[in-house]
């Protein structure tokens, strides 16, 4: 999948550049895995999920969110 390629090159270049940055890949696998990060990475069906919306909404520890393809995104 190029989106998943693009996230992943993306967080590599930026640990790359800033290895002292927290950032993680947030797909429905990382959510059950409860992997906490500052920065997150993630696509809009990821975003817009059930459990997406309930853990970005439940997540204080959150600092940015990345979503690519935002220009899809008609609501938040």
């Amino acid at each position: 999948m190029p989106l998943v390629a693009m996230v992943e090159d993306a967080l590599a270049n930026l640990q790359q550049v800033c290895p002292q940055v927290s950032a993680v890949h947030l797909t429905p696998s990382t959510l059950n895995e409860g992997k906490v990060s500052s920065l997150l990475f993630c696509s809009p069906e990821t975003a817009l999920s059930d459990t997406g919306r309930k853990f970005l909404r439940d997540s204080a520890f959150i600092k940015a969110v990345f979503v690519d393809e935002f220009h899809i995104i008609n609501q938040w």
